[in-house]
């Protein structure tokens, strides 16, 4: 039987390899090297492992490769990363012997080495001492561990104790060719080394704690009659051939409490050495089991020599002896088992096995089986194994088990062209994943290079991007060298593009073919491979059926021991190797272009099938063939139905894993590190790939099969039920596998793309938003030291993709109590893997992962190839899409997307359960609603209003009526259609929300958005029907609110207020505009608005009926509590500390009317005048004048008339402006007493001269300054001062005395006239006694008839008029200031002239007494006649 069990996978993690290199001179001559030739080698040694989960033993091991003097180690784990793994020995001109050997101890690794001239003991720590894995931690794919070659140095590797230099330095002594190793269970090394003469030595080195003592002995012959028989008689007449006793092969083994070495020598006996006696226990010829035609045959030199090895049963006890014999006509395996009869070594013979004809590579035993590589005629490695137990006769070669290798890199290209040019598809082949090492490109690159004679590029090329880009210039070089030497068409160019590319490609394969050859260029290339074990679909596919029976395949999980079925399956797949016979590359390549160019399979497959048909020949009539084949098959339709089932992935129960990972159980947390280093990902990865290709193959094979039976009709042996079933159902369902593997097999060739960790974080972001998050303990690594992924498998499996397969693994029930790992627990695995990416099934692990990672390009890809066709998950593949049209700039597109994906929200697991996490009871139409508004989320991180508008839009249109969205939909609307600038639509949604709060809301972001683009206009021209009263709440709060300097909402308010002519509101709109300027705001500009706001109110109040002509006086909320806060009680709570809950205030109303607003204005006006004459800062203060203050100021500034204004407006005394208008006259006269002779009046005097106003009479009268500030002054007491009243009379003469003043003789004689006793009380007061008693006199003299018209006297003292009043009082006072002063001869004078003046005035007195009461015809006595008179002056 000629069956598949197991396939070959090549790992690569991607990463270039670090050497580290150390070089070992022995001290052995130079042409040591050239004296002997050994062949080149490679192995494997893997560490024992270990039950504890956390061991960092398990799936490790070291492979080497030796070549000459050099020797490659290397270390790998499946589990866990390593570094420092790769070491490169050098011994120094000392060709290794094969072979090395591996022992691992508790706590350290011995390698034994021989080489020609030297044997090496090399030991290293043992992996269990250098860490464990953590066996809790999900992130593997981060974990890093160092090797037991991370610390290997040259220092250790020269100490004396781990090596020792053999004694062949005598010319003409032969070298050791082969050699075998162990060690002793004291750690002591033991060399076994024999030479081409028959000699064999045993070098012995102690342990390291031993000091390393070395010991060497040689093994020889029993008996010394042996000896001397060999040595005396020559050979012709012993009849042996010289050297017969030459070991070829050694192998060693404990048995028996001893060490025996057992050595196949050149006279094809195999003997059995004692390590403990030296000598040789057994001598048994190999020839007595080979057959009646070979047991006379010697060996021959030229060929395959003999190989040993050996191999231990499970038990530990039990040996096997493989033994491979090239003879001429067949070459064997002969396997025999050392027993020990009666204290005597005997070869028990357990099988002979007879050879393929092809050339042997290497072989192994293992106690069950026989391993073998060989190279058939094409020099093509061919992998074969079968079992040791059992007997084949000598003519046939049954029981030999292919391995599937890995397939050679196809050399046509042109083939997978299609649509692409060709440097684009001749780099996609050369760079595809794992296809070449960057070594072998760079090695196309340098001979391309010296075949085109151009300058040298550089050799170091890392990065494949560099590597690309070389291999680009290197190409496009030679193609414009040959294009420049004459004119090409564009056929003819395209035709030297393809020749050129071809040519690099085929140095590609060329440098590929000798680096996988493993026999002539094995030690440089990084490569191993490993065997997996087929499953049953593999196995069936791989069988062939015409070598097979029904019986073989009932173990078979397909059949599942069903006889009836096994053969109609035998049937079936003799139809599709048929069919498969007639397929050439150039059809299954154009089936998969068309493919990925979304052609349906069914239509390629009936095209190819019409093609076949067509090109059918005598001698290969494909129609008769099969219907001669399908007669034989009662059941084909059911084979076909059990084939499509095994290859259907979606019945795995994927939709109970979710993202969050449970409490581990035991199982979880063995498998938790399981095949998590990047050697161990690439194995899964390459695994899947196979397994995608090849079932994509068989079911593009059935699709095309299936096609073939329907069109044979009624010669296919179907009813015509089963024919329109297959039309019906399994033709469908297999298309659409096909698709589906199609998609699969895409993704494990996809190459990732690179994203930088600030788009991670905004994807992250993104996600956040959609509720749609990584697990928390499965961190990204792409941030760490990890190597990138190169493919888009790989990237999953190494983040949640390889956690959640894992998971499903543990849950999942083996097939045995023990499971193996590449038996049952990696087939598991990878087909977990397969499950989790299968598209067609409700399963969106893999699509979601992709947006979570950023990989836009390969996820819009992805949803191309199943467009069409996919039904599963459409929708959510579309949401996703969307997704990438918006991180890639494409709104309009996503949009588009995001509203056709709404269709599936109810139905689709990911949109109702991950995204929108609802429940199960709701309705479609709000889970739509939900749905949009998560899009309304995700377009806003993008600032895309106009999307979001028409998402929206959408939403409403799907809402139901009474869906509590709907207002935070119009909301929406109303927002960006506000931040697109349209005015228009951003009011019909405002109007259009039916919640009134929400409303109120974008009323107040309406106006806000309006006032701040300077659109004012634009917003009083709206009718806001049914919202003024809001509009007006809002303005005023907004108002009162918002910095005067930075908005203006009092204008606007006021234009509204306008527009619906409400003048009273539009007058208390600007009266509080103008207040608070005052208050708050600093500088003229201030200042001159407040005073446009005070005329404005005035000016409304105005058109207003005078009835309602007033306003109501705002009062600032900080001023309501001042009465509180003035007696220290909190406004909001108690005096125990209790809150005050909805406290009443008790406002205060403050009526205001026009005179209070123009009072107000005339404060303001004032103050503009004065910062026009003085722009001081103290002017432009922030905090309001009372009258007072600005009469002051006023005053002070010389604005006399402005100041008499603001204190009649304010009934003010003018006092203020008298004393101020005084002291400047008094200023200017001090001024130009001190300049007679100069013009001393400045400009500044005539300009606040200026200000005032004054009558034409007077400005003629005297042009100085010093006389108008007099007049002025003279004018103000004519105008102001009232009848009957000297207020301001005495205020002038006042300041002018206190300034030491003469008063003006005008001034004097107002003063007379209106009040004489208070003017000369005020000289007497300033010390003027001379100036008061004069003025006395002169009184008196009036009353007395001389000059009364200048005291403003009507009558003088007569009998007949009516009574003069008289100050005698005032005339006291000035009298007794005379008689007190007797400073000089003045006073005395005018003393005595007040005194006889009086007494005048008193004899005067009492004749007009007289006379009047002789005129009234009474005589009082005299004593009375005087007072009446005196009373009524």
């Amino acid at each position: 039987m000629s069956e598949v069990c197991f396939v070959e996978v090549t790992p690569h993690d991607g990463n270039t390899a670090k050497w580290k290199d150390i070089t070992i001179n022995t001290g052995a001559a130079q042409s040591t090297l050239q004296d002997i030739k050994l062949p080149e080698f490679a192995g494997c040694y893997s560490y024992q492992e270990e039950s504890r989960t956390e061991s960092s033993c398990n799936n490790r091991f070291i492979y080497w490769r030796a070549a000459n003097d050099i020797l490659e180690l290397v270390e790998v784990s499946l589990d866990v990363n390593l570094i420092g793994n790769h070491v490169r020995l050098r011994f120094q001109h000392s060709p290794i012997l094969r072979d090395l050997s591996i022992h691992e101890t508790q706590d350290r690794v011995f390698i034994l080495i021989a080489t020609v001239s030297s044997v090496h003991r090399l030991v290293f720590p043992h992996p269990r001492k250098l860490g464990r894995i953590d066996v809790f931690t999900t992130q593997h794919s981060q974990f890093k561990l160092p090797s037991v070659f991370f610390d290997a140095s040259v220092a250790a590797m020269r100490d004396t104790t781990s090596y020792h230099v053999l004694n062949h330095t005598t010319i003409g002594v032969p070298l050791p060719h082969t050699a075998c190793l162990w060690l002793t269970q004291n750690h002591d090394a033991v060399f076994v080394l024999a030479s081409s003469i028959g000699s064999v030595l045993v070098v012995s080195m102690a342990s390291p704690e031993n000091g390393g003592k070395v010991n060497s002995f040689e093994l020889r012959r029993t008996s010394v009659m042996s000896r001397l028989w060999s040595g005396l008689v020559p050979s012709v007449i012993r009849g042996n051939p010289e050297g017969y006793e030459m070991a070829l092969a050694l192998v060693s083994h404990f048995m028996e409490k001893d060490w025996l070495v057992f050595a196949l020598c050149k006279d094809l006996h195999l003997r059995i050495w004692s390590y403990q006696q030296q000598e040789c226990l057994m001598a048994a010829s190999v020839l007595e089991h080979c057959g009646e035609s070979t047991s006379n045959i010697s060996y021959h030199s030229s060929g395959v020599k003999p190989c040993l090895k050996k191999a231990v049963g499970s038990s530990g006890t039990n040996i096997y002896l493989g033994v491979f014999l090239n003879f001429p006509s067949q070459s064997q395996f002969c396997i025999f088992q050392p027993v020990v009869l009666s204290t005597q070594y005997h070869l028990a013979h357990v099988s002979t096995l007879f050879a393929p004809e092809c050339d042997l590579v290497d072989f192994c035993v293992s106690s069950t089986h026989l391993w073998t590589l060989w190279l058939n005629a094409t020099s093509d490695a061919v992998i074969r194994f079968t079992g040791i137990d059992s007997e084949n006769d000598r003519s046939q070669t049954p029981g030999w088990t292919a391995v599937l290798l890995q397939p050679s890199v196809g050399s046509d290209v042109r083939l997978k062209l299609g649509y692409l040019d060709p440097r684009e598809a001749y780099l996609a082949e050369i760079f595809q994943q794992e296809r070449f090492t960057t070594s072998i490109i760079a090695k196309a690159i340098s001979i391309y290079r010296k075949t085109l004679d151009t300058t040298h590029l550089g050799d170091a090329v890392v990065s494949v991007d560099n590597l690309m880009e070389e291999v680009t210039n290197v190409v496009e070089n030679e193609i414009r060298l040959q294009a420049v030497e004459s004119e090409l068409s564009d056929q003819e160019y395209l035709e030297l593009q393809l020749d050129c590319w071809e040519k690099f490609f085929s140095y590609c394969l060329q440098y590929h073919e000798v680096a996988y050859n493993i026999i002539r260029d094995s030690l440089l290339q990084n490569m191993y491979s490993v065997l997996r074990p087929c499953d049953s679909l593999e196995h069936l596919l791989f069988s062939n059926p015409s070598e097979c029976t029904p019986k073989v395949f009932l173990n078979n999980s397909v059949i599942n021991s069903d006889v009836e079925l096994s053969a109609n399956l035998l049937v079936l797949l003799d139809c599709l190797k048929l069919t498969q016979s007639y397929l050439t590359d150039e059809i299954t390549t154009s089936f998969e272009q068309e493919l990925f160019h979304l052609q349906p399979p069914e239509v390629l497959a009936r095209e190819v099938v019409n093609d076949l048909i067509s090109a059918g020949t005598q001698e290969k009539p494909l129609l008769s063939e099969l219907e001669c084949r399908l007669h034989t098959s009662t059941g084909i339709l059911q084979a076909l139905n059990a084939l499509l089932k095994e290859v259907d992935l979606g019945q795995k129960k994927t939709e109970e894993l979710s993202w969050e990972n449970d409490d581990m159980d035991v199982r979880s947390q063995q498998l938790n590190s399981f095949f998590t280093s990047a050697s161990g990902r690439s194995v899964i990865v390459r695994t899947l790939h196979q397994l995608a290709k090849l079932r994509f193959s068989h079911c593009r094979d059935l699709l095309l099969l299936q096609h073939l039976i329907l069109s044979l009709g009624d010669k296919s042996g179907l009813s015509f039920e089963q024919s329109e079933k297959v039309r019906t159902e399994t033709l469908p369902l297999t298309s659409i596998f096909t698709q589906a593997y199609y998609i699969v097999m895409w993704l494990t060739e996809a190459e990732c793309t690179p994203v930088e960790a600030s788009a991670l974080e905004g994807g992250l972001r993104q996600l956040t938003l959609l509720d749609i998050t990584e697990d928390p303990m499965t961190p990204r690594s792409q941030k760490s030291g990890v190597p990138e992924a190169k493919t888009i498998i790989e990237l999953f499996l190494r983040e949640q993709g390889g956690t959640q397969a894992r998971q499903m693994l543990a849950k999942q029930q083996f097939p045995e109590e023990n499971p193996t790992v590449w038996g049952s627990l990696l087939p598991m695995l990878v087909e977990n893997l397969a499950c989790l990416i299968w598209p067609i099934s409700t399963n969106f692990f893999f699509p979601e992962f992709l947006l979570t990672h950023c990989q836009y390009l390969p996820l819009q890809e992805y949803v191309r190839l199943l467009q069409g066709w996919c039904e599963w998950n459409n929708c959510s593949r579309q949401f996703l899409l969307a997704n990438c049209y918006l991180n890639m700039g494409e709104p309009l597109k996503a949009v588009d997307l995001f509203s056709q994906a709404s269709e599936g929200v109810a139905r689709e697991d990911f949109l109702r359960y991950k995204l929108l996490q609802a429940s199960e009871d709701a309705s479609t139409e709000s889970l739509v609603v939900q749905y949009y508004l998560k899009v309304v989320q995700l377009l806003e991180c993008f600032g895309l209003y106009d999307c979001i508008v028409t998402i929206a839009t959408n939403a409403l249109t799907a809402a139901e009526k009474d869906d509590p969205n709907i207002p935070t939909l119009w909301s929406l609307i109303f927002k960006y259609q506000l931040e697109l600038g349209r005015n228009e639509e951003a009011y019909t949604a405002m109007t259009s929300n039916p919640d009134i709060s929400r409303r109120k809301d974008c009323l107040r972001q309406f106006l806000v958005v309006l006032c701040e683009r300077k659109q004012l206009k634009a917003l009083v021209e709206f009718p806001y029907i049914d919202m003024q009263e809001d509009l007006i709440t809002i303005l005023e709060s907004r108002a009162r609110a918002s910095d005067l300097l930075a908005h203006n909402y009092y204008d606007l308010l006021y234009s509204f207020h306008i527009q619906c002519n409400n003048f009273r509101r539009g007058a208390s709109t600007m009266y509080e505009y103008a207040m608070r300027l005052g208050r708050e705001v600093v500088g003229t500009q201030a200042l001159m608005k407040q005073a446009w706001c005070y005329l404005t109110a005035l000016s409304c109040l105005r058109l207003v009926d005078p009835k309602f002509a007033w306003i109501v006086k705002p009062v600032p909320s900080n001023k309501l509590m001042d009465s509180e806060a003035a007696h220290g009680m909190s406004p909001k709570r108690t005096s125990d500390g209790e809150e005050i809950l909805n406290k009443s205030i008790k406002r205060r109303i403050e009526v205001l009317e026009l005179a209070d607003i123009k009072r107000e204005y005339d404060l303001v006006h004032s103050r503009l005048q004065l910062i026009q004459k003085d722009p001081n800062s103290v002017h432009t203060a922030a905090v309001p004048l009372s009258a007072s203050e600005t009469v002051a100021l006023l005053v002070g500034g010389g604005l006399f008339d402005a100041a008499i204004h603001v204190c009649q407006a304010f009934d003010l005394s003018l006092a203020p402006v008298f004393e101020g208008l005084a002291s400047r006259c008094v200023s200017l006269m001090h001024q130009s007493t001190r300049n007679v002779n100069e013009d001393f009046e400045s400009a500044e005097t005539w300009e606040w001269l200026a200000e005032n106003e004054i009558t034409d009479t007077q400005c003629v009268s005297d042009p100085s300054g010093q006389r108008q500030a007099w007049l002025l002054l003279q004018s103000y007491l004519d105008r102001y001062e009232k009848s009957g009243i000297t207020t301001y009379h005495r205020c002038v003469a006042t300041r002018l005395l206190a300034l030491g003043a003469v008063l003006p003789t005008w001034f004097q004689n107002s003063y007379k006239k209106h009040n004489i006793a208070e003017l000369l009380m005020l000289y007497v007061m300033y010390d003027l006694v001379s100036e008061a008693a004069e003025l006395a006199v002169e009184y008196i003299d009036a009353i007395l008839g001389h000059g009364k018209e200048y005291f403003g006297l009507k009558h003088a003292l007569h009998g007949t008029a009516p009574p003069v009043w008289m100050p005698h009082n005032v005339f006291d006072h000035i009298l007794a200031a005379l008689s007190e002063s007797r400073s000089g001869l003045v006073l005395t004078q005018v003393e005595k002239m007040m005194q006889h003046k009086l007494d005048q005035y008193y004899q005067l007195l009492a004749r007009a007494s007289e006379a009047k009461a002789t005129l009234i015809g009474q005589l009082p006595p005299s004593s009375t006649l005087i007072s009446p008179l005196m009373e009524t002056t």
